[in-house]
């Protein structure tokens, strides 16, 4: 299932030597990516040693489908997408992660490894995409709307010691395949 990209990478899913560089991917994003958008407490709070458990249980479980972009023998990015326990009889797929190394936002990357994502989950037979995105994002909000997702009106708040966060849900209907 490798496909190679203009920009020399190539996407194929997840193993378990990928669990340490996905979980320094995961790390160094979202400290970028929220920067000034979280409580630093809330994003501090992230460390290497939780999200290396995190993707230990997520791949060596199979919980989700996780693929990661390389280039030569670097992982560059990923994306995890699947059912959640609350999906499980719907036809609907949720994105619960996509991080890119921050030199490569803006290069194609995080779309790509969406556009395989979406393949994956068109097999599947799948109805929708969701996802949840921080209301102050903006540039994932931006992203998420050139590749077509829309807000569904859901909100969800996480209360943290530092302030209230929020988050709206966004959904993309899918063509489904004919039989």
């Amino acid at each position: 299932m490798a496909r190679t990209y203009n920009l020399d990478f190539t996407i194929r899913p997840a193993n378990n030597s990928d669990i340490k560089p996905i979980a320094q991917i995961h790390l160094e994003s979202w400290q970028q990516a929220y920067k000034n958008l979280m409580p630093q407490g809330y994003i501090d709070s992230y460390t290497i040693e939780k999200l290396i458990q995190l993707w230990t249980n997520i791949i060596e479980r199979n919980l989700a489908d996780v693929l990661v972009a390389q280039q030569q023998t670097e992982l560059i990015g990923f994306i995890c997408f699947g059912q959640t326990k609350k999906l499980k009889t719907t036809q609907t797929y949720e994105i619960s992660s996509i991080y890119l190394k921050p030199e490569y936002w803006g290069m194609g990357i995080g779309k790509a490894l969406y556009h395989e994502c979406e393949k994956i989950v068109n097999e599947y037979n799948a109805e929708q995409i969701s996802l949840w995105a921080l209301h102050s994002n903006e540039n994932a909000l931006a992203f998420y709307k050139k590749l077509g997702f829309i807000p569904s009106g859901a909100l969800h708040h996480e209360y943290t010691e530092d302030g209230i966060l929020s988050d709206i849900k966004l959904v993309k209907p899918l063509r489904r395949k004919s039989i």
